[in-house]
C-alpha cells in the first residue's frame, strides 16, 4: 500500500504499516538517565541534566506555651498580628512590630508583618500558607499582601479567605522578589455584624494559628 512507502528517519514501516521508532533514531546523542531533551540555539536536540530544587521553610509558628493578653478588638483593615516568641524565621526576615492605625495594639512583642530583604529573596519564589483564628465571635475576611510604611497601603499577593467562630480557610499567598525589599502582612479586609468581636488570641488559644513560609529555588 502507498501508505508502507512512508520512511521516518530511515525507518519503514513493518507488514502492518506500524514504524517503530527509538530514541537513536530521533536523536544523536545518548542522554543520560533523569536528562531532559531541548533543542540549542541552531535547532540541533541536546540534552540536560535538571538540577533538583531546594525548598527551605523561612518562617513559621511554634506554639509551645500560653500566655495572657488583654481583651484588645481588630477592626477592618488591621494587620493579624503574632506573639514574637512563638515564630522562627531565617535570616533575612525582619519582623515588623505591631503599632499604629493597623493593628489592634502597639506593642513590640508582637509582629504584624514581615520584611523580606531584596538581595536575600531575589530570584526566589516565596510561598504563604496560614490557617489565621484569633479569637471571633463573628466572621472575617482575610488575604495576604504587600505593605509599607504603618501597612496603610496594601497590594494583595494571594485570594481571599473566610474565618468564623467554627472554621478558618487556608490563606495562601506567592511572590517572586526582584531585588527589592517586600513586607507582607495578612490583614483582614472584613468583618461581619455591627459590635462584633474579633480579638487577641490567648496563648491556648494562638494553639490553633498556623502560619508557614516556604522558599523554592
Amino acid at each position: 500500500m502507498s501508505h508502507n512507502q512512508v520512511t521516518v528517519n530511515n525507518q519503514t514501516p513493518n507488514n502492518t504499516g506500524q514504524i517503530t521508532l527509538g530514541l537513536s533514531n530521533i536523536v544523536s546523542m545518548t542522554p543520560n538517565n533523569g536528562d531532559v531533551l531541548q533543542t540549542d540555539s541552531s535547532g540541533n536536540w541536546v540534552s540536560s541534566s535538571v538540577a533538583a530544587a531546594s525548598v527551605d521553610s523561612v518562617l513559621n509558628i511554634s506554639a509551645s506555651f500560653g500566655y495572657a493578653v488583654s481583651t484588645y478588638k481588630y477592626s477592618a483593615a488591621d494587620n493579624l498580628i503574632i506573639f514574637k516568641s512563638m515564630l522562627t524565621k531565617a535570616s533575612g526576615i525582619t519582623y515588623v512590630n505591631a503599632y499604629g492605625s493597623y493593628a489592634p495594639v502597639s506593642n513590640s512583642s508582637w509582629a504584624m508583618a514581615y520584611t523580606f530583604n531584596g538581595s536575600t529573596f531575589d530570584g526566589k519564589t516565596v510561598l504563604f500558607r496560614a490557617v489565621p483564628s484569633p479569637y471571633c465571635q463573628a466572621s472575617f475576611v482575610a488575604q495576604w499582601g504587600f505593605g509599607s510604611g504603618s501597612l496603610s497601603s496594601f497590594t494583595p499577593i494571594g485570594p481571599r479567605v473566610n474565618v468564623d467562630n467554627t472554621h478558618a480557610d487556608i490563606a495562601w499567598g506567592r511572590f517572586v522578589g526582584d531585588g527589592t525589599n517586600k513586607t507582607v502582612s495578612l490583614k483582614i479586609i472584613s468583618r461581619t455584624g455591627s459590635g462584633s468581636q474579633i480579638k487577641l488570641a490567648t496563648g491556648l488559644q494562638a494553639f490553633t494559628y498556623m502560619i508557614d513560609v516556604k522558599v523554592l529555588g
